[in-house]
């Protein structure tokens, strides 16, 4: 899918690379899961994760940019769920 992902990668030592790329594919098998089930949270803490990867050369623009949209449909759902559970509330006072 990204072939060019590692292309600047800077770490040299085989084993720091090892451990390293298996990090990433961790973090790449996670985004093939469903982002909606993991929240805004976990959404969070998978971007600073990919951005400290980013600090050793590899290009993960492509992973910020799926977790981005994503974080950002779990919000505009969250916000929705919010109003509908206002209206519900407010609908059940007037009753």
């Amino acid at each position: 899918n990204h072939p060019q992902f590692a292309e600047n990668f800077q770490l040299k030592l085989s084993e720091f690379q090892n451990n390293f790329l298996n990090a990433v594919a961790d973090l790449h098998q996670k985004l093939e899961s469903d982002l909606s089930e993991l929240g805004v949270t976990k959404i969070d803490d998978i971007l600073l994760n990919v951005r400290d990867a980013e600090f050793t050369g590899l290009e993960l623009s492509w992973m910020k940019e799926k977790l981005t949209n994503n974080r950002e449909k779990i919000l505009e759902h969250e916000t929705m769920i919010k109003m509908l559970e206002e209206t519900i509330r407010q609908t059940n006072l007037e009753l």
